[in-house]
C-alpha cells in the first residue's frame, strides 16, 4: 500500500487534501533530509533506501520559497517541524545546501567520475562568489576559444535563449571546438576511460580542497582539465540542453544572415544547369507554384509568409472552384481562405470613379506614344439578383441602388465601364454603378461626362463609345446628338458623331448584337434585299432536306437551335453567325439550281435571293470581325489596310452603306413595311468604321484590327463574373462587387464553358494588384462625395396594422406576450457575451436575475432536462426592455436609413440620444459594457433584419401574409419580387 500520510508524528495531513513530497532518490539530497527528520522520526533511520523513498513530508514543513506553485523546488528541504515553526515560517536550524538552488542539474558541480555520490560530506558543492566563473571556465577551452567574460552572465542558466543573446552566438558556433566531438571517436572514449582509472593519488593532484564558511563542510573544485569532450557523457538532462542551444544558436545565425550570403545561395541556384532547364519550361503560374512548394516545405503553418503573386494565384485557384480549393490544401502548401479574404480586403473599389486607379493609369500612360493612347469606351448592363447584405468591416447595407450617392432604392443591375485600346491590344476595367432596371438616359449622360473626363485627365485619347442596342443607350446618345445639332449645322458634323465635354466621339454599336438583331427580324418577317424577297423559310427547307441526305451532311454544324424558329437560343451569336454563313448561302445557291429536292418537293423561288442575303450579312460580319490571326483566304476577317492607296474594307462599306439604305422588312401576309433600329445601327457603325479610319492613316497606323471595336471583352468579364465558384448566373450585388475586385487583381479567371457568347480578347489589363498597392498605399477608400448621415431624430413606422385595418386588442396582447418572451430569450443569449467578455460580478448584478420572472416563460422551456440547475442566462426585466427598445431603434433606422453608410454608427447615436442606460455595467466597465452591448445587438439583428427583406425578394414567404407587412422596406421587396417575376415570365416566353 503507498504512504498516504505524512511521516511527522502528529501531522494530519493527507492525500488528496494536502500535497505531500517524497523523500528524494538522490542520495547526497536524501541524507540531508534525514539530517532534519531523525530527531523527530527516529525510526527511519533503520530503513533501508528502498522503502525510505515510500515515505512523504507535507507541504507544510517547507519554507515558502522552497515551494513555488504547488511544486518542491529542486535541492531544498523540510526545516519546519515545531508550531512556532509553521506559523512563522522561519526555522530554527536552516537547510545547509541553499547554494544548490541556483542549479536545476548536477554538472555544474565538476564531480570526479570516480567520486562517491552517497557521502553528502564529500559532495562537491561550488562556492557562491566562484560559481558563475567556474561554470564558465566548465565550457572553455584556453586555446581555441575566446568567449568574453560578461557579468551576471551564466552558462548553464535554464533559459537557454537569455544566454545566448549574452554571447557573441558567432564565437560560441564553434562548439565543435570547445571540448565536445559530435563523431563520437575512438580517441574520445579511451581518453574518459583513463581518466576514470585514475588513481587517488593522481585524483588528490587534480583537485583543491577547502572549507565552505558557511556550511563548515569540505568543497572540492575540479581543475579545467576535467572536461567532457564526447556527447555520449554527458547526463540525460546535459545532453537535452546541449541540443537546445545549439538550435537557438543556428536559428540566430540563420536570422543574421546577410544579403550578400542569401544572394550568394540564390546565384548558385540559379546557375545550377538541372535547376534552370527544369524551370525554363514552365509557365509563370507553374513556377510560381513550384518556387512556393520548395521555399515553404519546411516551414510551420503559422511561420508561412506568402509573396503578392503566390496570393493572386491561389485566388484564382479559390475562384474557379472552392471545393477543388480545399482538395488542393491538402495536396499542396496553400494559403488559407482568410488569408486570400484579409488580401483582397486591401483593395477598396466601390462604385463609381476610383481616384486610386485613376491615378495609377495616369503614371502607367504617361510614357505611351499617342497611338497607344487612343482608346474606345465600352459600357453595358448586367441583371443581379436583389439581395441585401450587411458588410460589417465596412458598416453598412450592400444592395441599394448606387451611382456615386446610395440611393434608398433596390439594387437589380450593374452598369459597367471599361476603357479599351482601339490600336494596342489592352483593356481596363474602369468603373461599375448599381442601378435598379437600366439606367435612365439622363443618369448616362452625366455618367458619361464624368468617365470621358476622367479618361483625359489620365493622359489617355478616347475615339469611340460602344455599346449594345439597349433603349437607354441609344436615346443618351440621340440626347448627345440633339444638343450638338447647332453645332453640327455649324461645323458640319456627321450623325454618327457625338460632341461630349469638347471631345469627338464615334458611334460603335456592337456588331454581334447588330447581327442577332438581323437575324431575329429575320424570322418572323420577309426581308426586301436589293428588290428582291429573301425569307427565312428557306433556309429552314434547305437545312431539313441536308437531315435527310444521311450521315454526311452539307451543313453538319447545323442544328435546330440554329434553324428552327421556336428552338434558336436567341442570344447565341455563334448559333446566329453560323446560320447567316457563306457556306449557307452556297446551300441555298446550290438548291436554287434544281427544280425539286431529293424527297421531291420543289425548290422555292425565292431561294437564290435568300442566298444573296445570306452572303452579303455574312461578308459584313467578317469586315467589321477581323482580328489577329482571324484572316483567310477569299474572307474578309483580316485587318484593314490600305494595298495601292485602296482599302477593299473601305469600298465594300461604302458598298454595304448603299446596301443597306435599300433593304427593309416587311409582312409576310402583307406588304407593310417594319422599322428595324439595327438596319439604321449598321449604317451608323459602318460610317464610324470608314471615318475613323481616315483618322487613323493621318496619325500613322497602317494596320487596324476591327475586332478592337466590339463589346467582347466586357461580354467576357460578365461571363468572368457568372463564372464565379463555377456557376453564378445571378449574382447578388454583393458577390458582383467581390467579384469584380477579384477579377481586378487576379484577371485570368475564364469562363467555365465552352460555350461562351463571344471570343476570347487576347488584351492585357493595364493594372493590376502590385502596381495598384505600390502606388496606392495612400488610397484606402473610393474618393467621392460623402454623403451626410442622418440626423438622431429617427421617424417612427407606420402602424402595426395595414391602413384601414384593425387587430383586436386581445390578439394583440397575445402577440406582444410572445415577442416579450422571445426577446427575453435573446436579451439572455446577449448577456451571455457580455459576462464572458467582462469577468465581473458586478456587471452582472445589473444584466442578469437570480430569480425566474414570468418574462423568462420562453427560457425555461429552452432548459436542457438532462442538466441540472440554470444553464441559460435569466436577464433582469429592465434589460430585457433595454434591448426591446435597442431593437424598435434598429429597424426604425433601417426602414428609413438603411442605404446609408456609417449604419451601426449612427444606431449607436440615436439610441443613446434617446435611452437612459446608466444602470448597465460597473462604473469601470459601464463604457465598454455598453459599446459591447450595442455592438452585439446589432450585428444580430441588422443581419436579422437583412434576411427577411431577402425572404420577400426571392419569395420565400407566403402571399397571404403580404397584406400585413408592416414596414415600407418590406413593402418595397414585394413590389420588386413582384416585377421581377412578371420579368422571369416574359423573358422565358420570348427567348424559350
Amino acid at each position: 500500500m503507498p504512504v498516504t500520510t505524512c511521516v511527522v508524528p502528529g501531522c494530519p495531513s493527507k492525500q488528496p487534501s494536502s500535497k505531500l513530497f517524497t523523500l528524494p532518490r538522490t542520495d547526497a539530497l536524501r541524507a540531508l533530509w534525514m539530517e532534519y527528520l531523525l530527531p523527530i522520526v527516529p525510526a527511519l533511520g533503520s530503513l533501508p533506501k528502498k522503502r525510505l523513498i515510500n515515505y512523504k513530508v507535507c507541504q507544510r514543513h517547507f519554507e515558502t520559497e522552497f515551494i513555488r506553485n504547488n511544486r518542491r523546488k529542486r535541492n531544498c528541504g523540510p526545516t519546519l517541524f515545531t508550531s512556532e515553526e509553521i506559523s512563522s515560517g522561519q526555522p530554527s536550524k536552516p537547510f545547509p545546501v541553499h547554494m544548490l538552488r541556483e542549479y536545476d542539474h548536477d554538472y555544474s558541480c565538476s564531480v570526479p567520475m570516480n567520486s562517491g555520490l552517497d557521502d553528502p560530506v564529500t559532495r562537491y558543492v561550488p562556492e557562491t562568489s566562484g560559481l558563475r566563473n567556474n561554470a564558465t571556465d566548465a565550457v572553455k577551452d584556453p586555446v581555441t576559444c575566446n568567449v568574453p567574460e560578461t557579468s551576471g552572465f551564466n552558462v548553464f542558466d535554464t533559459n537557454a535563449a537569455s544566454a545566448v543573446k549574452e554571447l557573441n552566438y558567432r564565437d560560441t558556433l564553434e562548439i565543435s571546438r570547445l571540448g565536445v566531438d559530435e563523431t563520437h571517436t575512438e580517441d574520445a572514449i579511451k581518453e574518459g576511460e583513463d581518466k576514470t582509472t585514475r588513481t587517488s593519488a593522481e585524483e588528490d593532484k587534480s583537485t583543491k580542497s577547502r572549507i565552505n564558511p558557511s556550511t563548515k563542510r569540505l568543497i572540492r573544485v575540479v581543475s579545467r582539465d576535467r572536461i567532457v569532450k564526447s556527447i555520449a557523457n554527458l547526463t540525460p538532462r546535459c545532453r537535452k540542453m546541449y541540443f537546445k542551444c545549439r538550435n537557438i544558436i543556428n536559428s540566430k545565425r540563420r536570422l543574421t544572415w546577410t544579403f550578400e550570403e542569401r544572394l550568394e545561395k540564390a546565384t548558385k541556384m540559379s546557375e545550377n544547369a538541372n535547376f534552370n532547364e527544369l524551370v525554363d519550361h514552365m509557365s509563370p503560374y507553374a513556377k510560381t507554384l513550384f518556387a512556393m512548394q520548395i521555399r515553404l516545405a519546411n516551414k510551420p503553418k503559422n511561420l508561412r509568409r506568402y509573396t503578392t503573386n503566390e496570393k493572386i494565384l491561389a485566388l484564382v485557384l479559390l475562384k474557379g472552384s472552392p471545393k477543388n480549393y480545399s482538395m488542393l490544401q491538402k495536396m499542396f502548401i496553400l494559403p488559407s481562405r482568410r488569408t486570400l479574404n484579409n488580401f483582397t480586403q486591401t483593395v477598396k473599389f466601390g462604385p463609381g470613379l476610383n481616384e486610386c486607379l485613376l491615378r495609377q493609369l495616369k503614371s502607367l500612360v504617361s510614357n505611351w506614344d499617342d497611338r497607344k493612347k487612343l482608346c474606345s469606351i465600352v459600357f453595358d448592363e448586367v441583371a443581379l439578383t436583389p439581395h441585401l447584405s450587411f458588410v460589417e468591416s465596412e458598416d453598412r447595407v450592400n444592395g441599394f441602388v448606387d451611382f456615386g450617392e446610395p440611393e434608398k432604392k433596390l439594387c437589380d443591375h450593374a452598369l459597367v465601364f471599361m476603357v479599351r485600346g482601339i490600336v494596342g491590344s489592352w483593356r481596363q476595367s474602369f468603373a461599375y454603378y448599381l442601378c435598379e432596371g437600366t439606367t435612365p438616359a439622363a443618369k448616362l449622360k452625366n455618367i458619361l461626362r464624368d468617365v470621358i473626363d476622367a479618361i483625359t485627365h489620365i493622359g489617355l485619347r478616347p475615339k469611340a463609345v460602344v455599346c449594345d442596342q439597349g433603349s437607354t443607350f441609344q436615346a443618351c446618345l440621340n440626347s448627345f446628338r440633339e444638343d450638338m445639332r447647332r453645332c453640327q449645322e455649324q461645323q458640319r458634323l456627321t450623325d454618327n458623331q457625338v460632341l461630349i465635354n469638347g471631345h469627338l466621339l464615334y458611334i460603335f454599336f456592337d456588331p454581334p448584337h447588330l447581327i442577332k438583331g438581323i437575324r431575329n427580324n429575320f424570322l418572323s418577317k420577309d426581308m426586301l434585299f436589293r428588290g428582291k424577297v429573301a425569307k427565312w423559310s428557306d433556309i429552314v427547307e434547305v437545312y431539313k432536306a441536308d437531315c435527310e441526305v444521311g450521315d454526311i451532311r452539307m451543313l453538319h454544324k447545323l442544328t435546330d437551335e440554329h434553324v428552327i424558329p421556336e428552338k434558336i437560343k436567341k442570344m447565341k451569336v455563334k448559333n446566329c453567325t453560323q446560320t447567316l454563313s457563306e457556306k449557307t448561302a452556297a446551300m441555298l445557291n446550290y438548291s436554287s439550281k434544281f427544280g425539286t429536292h431529293a424527297d421531291g418537293t420543289p425548290v422555292s423561288s425565292t431561294m437564290g435571293s435568300t442566298a444573296e442575303a445570306v452572303l452579303f450579312w455574312d461578308r459584313l460580319f467578317d469586315s467589321v470581325n477581323g482580328s489577329r490571326g482571324g484572316s483567310a483566304p477569299g474572307k474578309m476577317r483580316g485587318p484593314v489596310k490600305e494595298v495601292a492607296g485602296v482599302s477593299r474594307h473601305v469600298e465594300f462599306w461604302q458598298e454595304a452603306i448603299r446596301t443597306l439604305n435599300t433593304i427593309s422588312f416587311v409582312e409576310p401576309n402583307t406588304t407593310q413595311r417594319k422599322y428595324v433600329p439595327s438596319l439604321k445601327n449598321w449604317i451608323l457603325t459602318l460610317k464610324s468604321f470608314i471615318s475613323l479610319w481616315s483618322e487613323l492613316k493621318l496619325g500613322g497606323v497602317n494596320l487596324w484590327y476591327t475586332r478592337n471595336m466590339n463589346q467582347d471583352p466586357l461580354e467576357n468579364f460578365f461571363g468572368r463574373v457568372r463564372a464565379l465558384n463555377h456557376r453564378n448566373n445571378s449574382p447578388s450585388p454583393y458577390t458582383f462587387q467581390c467579384t469584380f475586385k477579384s477579377l481586378f487583381i487576379t484577371d485570368i479567371l475564364g469562363p467555365q464553358s465552352r460555350n461562351t457568347n463571344c471570343e476570347a480578347d487576347i488584351g492585357e489589363t493595364l493594372v493590376g494588384f502590385e502596381l495598384f498597392t505600390e502606388l496606392g498605399n495612400t488610397c484606402d477608400t473610393n474618393e467621392v462625395s460623402s454623403v451626410a448621415g442622418p440626423s438622431a431624430s429617427v421617424p417612427a413606422t407606420s402602424g402595426l396594422a395595414g391602413a384601414g385595418e384593425a387587430i383586436p386588442l386581445l390578439q394583440q396582447a397575445r402577440k406582444e406576450k410572445q415577442n416579450v418572451h422571445s426577446s427575453a430569450f435573446t436579451a439572455g443569449y446577449v448577456s451571455r457575451i457580455l459576462i464572458k467578455a467582462f469577468e465581473c460580478q458586478a456587471c452582472n448584478e445589473t444584466i442578469n436575475s437570480i430569480d425566474v420572472s414570468p418574462i423568462h416563460s420562453w427560457i425555461c422551456h429552452r432548459e436542457r432536462s438532462l442538466l441540472k440547475g440554470k444553464n441559460l442566462n435569466y436577464p433582469l426585466p429592465k434589460f430585457v426592455q433595454t434591448f426591446r427598445e435597442l431593437i424598435k431603434c434598429i429597424n426604425r433606422y433601417l426602414d428609413n436609413f438603411a442605404h446609408q453608410p456609417d449604419v451601426v454608427k449612427n444606431i449607436r447615436l440615436n439610441f443613446l440620444n434617446s435611452i437612459d442606460i446608466d444602470f448597465l455595467g460597473c462604473t469601470q466597465h459601464h463604457s465598454q459594457l455598453v459599446d459591447k452591448f450595442i455592438k452585439i445587438v446589432c450585428r444580430v439583428q441588422i443581419h436579422n433584419w437583412c434576411n427577411s427583406i431577402n425572404k420577400i425578394l426571392r419569395g420565400s414567404f407566403s402571399e397571404k401574409l403580404s397584406p400585413h407587412l408592416k414596414s415600407p422596406m418590406q413593402a418595397m421587396a414585394l413590389k420588386k419580387y413582384k416585377s421581377c417575376r412578371l420579368r422571369k415570365k416574359i423573358n422565358h416566353n420570348s427567348y424559350g
